[in-house]
């Protein structure tokens, strides 16, 4: 899982606003951060590896006077995680350099290497699929650059959103299947592309709306023309963005991700209730999910208390699940989660989670929160069971050996005791889909068939390609 942001200006530099865009995104990848900047033929192409602060310092961001650029954080889904990766992706289409940023995950990439020829000049697998994307664009025998970028993207399958840059023009395009968000906003007279409304939000604009499945839309000059890269599309939006990757303040098909999640806590609570002492969310994905189950248990009479800091968490460390190396991820446990033995001790705990796929950060933080003196720990997970990989936004497909749910062959109870637990509840599928249902407004383009749930179920609208044999 990606964030990509294309900007528009037709009055003012944008090197800030992408950097202030950027940042505002880093919870969906922090393995590395560029832009590429545009204007009059002057061209930049900055940035590299770590989160956005780290990626940019140093650089003198006044003296970049282009006003339009796209920028990418990347979380790694294909390709290895390293420089030669670092987007945006620079390609040359008539005579003209092009840049590239790309979210999601394409299936049909050793295909599509065979096209071009081989595994292309990189060698083996190290080169991500937007480059394989950056590479069909360039040798399209298409006349215009949206006609190519058109082609291109009736040869991909999985899920694709990508925004370019070519001639001082902006391009964004969505799949078929609208699988992760894409947003247009605006603020005056500048256009804002993003993979979510919090960063119109941070610049002080609003949302427009979201891009449809299929839609591609050219932006220049302080306005934007749309239509269809193809006829037959299908909305399946991916639920575990509501479970896990959209910033809670993030609205996508006029749906707030935070409501959506107070929403699960409270069905969970009617689902899988525990007598306890207290609520501990696991920050910071579970925090509204907790409120809602904390909320529902008063209304049945509980007496439960609720310590939303309980675990502290010092900011200073993000996102786990998105460190690339395993053993990162383990060391960071420690560092990212402190239980407060006052309020564990002696108690009995229900914990929280948004979701368990792997159960290396839940088994350490069960060992945290039992050496603080818990005297039983329960845990609530807001979604269903974890059984399959993920193909088309986070790398699980990689790792379809470690996932937990797999492992102990879909048995609560054998999931509960490998974690030490003195018990394990899910949410139903229906009561997960139905709490973003429930949180959507009357704009929302959203029905209860309009999610892809592959990793609850199996099921893969787009195909599984490259990866038929995980399943």
């Amino acid at each position: 899982m990606c964030g990509i942001v294309g900007m528009s200006s037709s009055t003012h530099p944008v090197a800030f606003d992408m950097y202030v865009g950027l940042w505002a995104l880093q919870h969906r990848g922090k393995e590395s951060a560029g832009m590429a900047l545009s204007q009059e033929g002057e061209i930049s192409r900055i940035g590299g590896m770590g989160e956005v602060p780290r990626a940019f310092r140093g650089l003198p961001l006044q003296d970049y006077t282009q006003r339009v650029a796209i920028g990418q954080v990347r979380y790694s889904t294909a390709g290895v995680s390293g420089s030669c990766n670092l987007q945006p992706v620079q390609g040359e289409f008539r005579g003209h350099d092009f840049f590239l940023v790309h979210n999601g995950n394409i299936v049909n990439v050793l295909e599509l290497k065979e096209q071009l020829g081989g595994k292309g000049e990189d060698g083996e697998n190290q080169v991500s699929d937007t480059v394989v994307i950056s590479r069909l664009l360039s040798a399209s025998p298409a006349e215009d650059f949206p006609t190519a970028l058109a082609d291109t993207a009736r040869l991909l399958h999985g899920s694709f959103n990508l925004i370019a840059l070519y001639r001082d023009t902006l391009y964004a395009l969505v799949d078929s299947h609208g699988f992760h968000p894409l947003q247009i906003g605006r603020r005056g007279d500048d256009i804002f592309v993003s993979s979510e409304s919090c960063v119109f939000d941070q610049l002080g604009g609003e949302l427009v709306r979201d891009l449809r499945p299929g839609e591609i839309v050219v932006s220049e000059q302080g306005d934007w023309t749309t239509g269809q890269w193809c006829s037959v599309t299908d909305l399946k939006f991916d639920v575990f963005e509501w479970i896990y990757f959209l910033r809670p303040d993030t609205v996508v098909h006029d749906t707030e991700a935070g409501m959506a999640r107070r929403h699960m806590g409270r069905m969970l609570a009617n689902e899988h209730p525990a007598d306890a002492d207290i609520v501990v969310p696991i920050p910071d994905s579970a925090n509204e999910a907790a409120l809602g189950y904390y909320e529902q248990l008063m209304r049945s009479g509980s007496s439960a208390e609720f310590e939303p800091w309980a675990l502290f968490r010092p900011h200073t460390v993000s996102r786990t699940f998105i460190e690339p190396v395993q053993a990162i991820r383990k060391q960071y446990i420690k560092l990212k989660f402190n239980p407060r033995r006052q309020l564990f001790k002696g108690r009995r705990v229900v914990l929280i989670d948004d979701s368990i796929v792997r159960g290396n950060t839940l088994e350490g933080i069960v060992g945290e929160v039992r050496a603080a003196g818990a005297k039983e720990v329960h845990v609530r997970i807001t979604s269903p069971m974890y059984l399959f990989p993920d193909f088309y936004g986070i790398d699980t497909y990689r790792e379809a050996r470690g996932l937990i749910a797999r492992n102990c062959g879909g048995c609560v109870q054998k999931i509960a005791d490998t974690l030490r637990l003195d018990s394990l509840g899910y949410l139903s599928l229906h009561s997960t889909i139905h709490s973003v249902l429930k949180a959507s407004g009357p704009a929302s383009d959203f029905s209860k068939t309009s999610f892809y749930t592959g990793p609850f179920t199996g099921e893969y609208p787009a195909g599984q390609g490259d990866f038929a044999l995980i399943v």
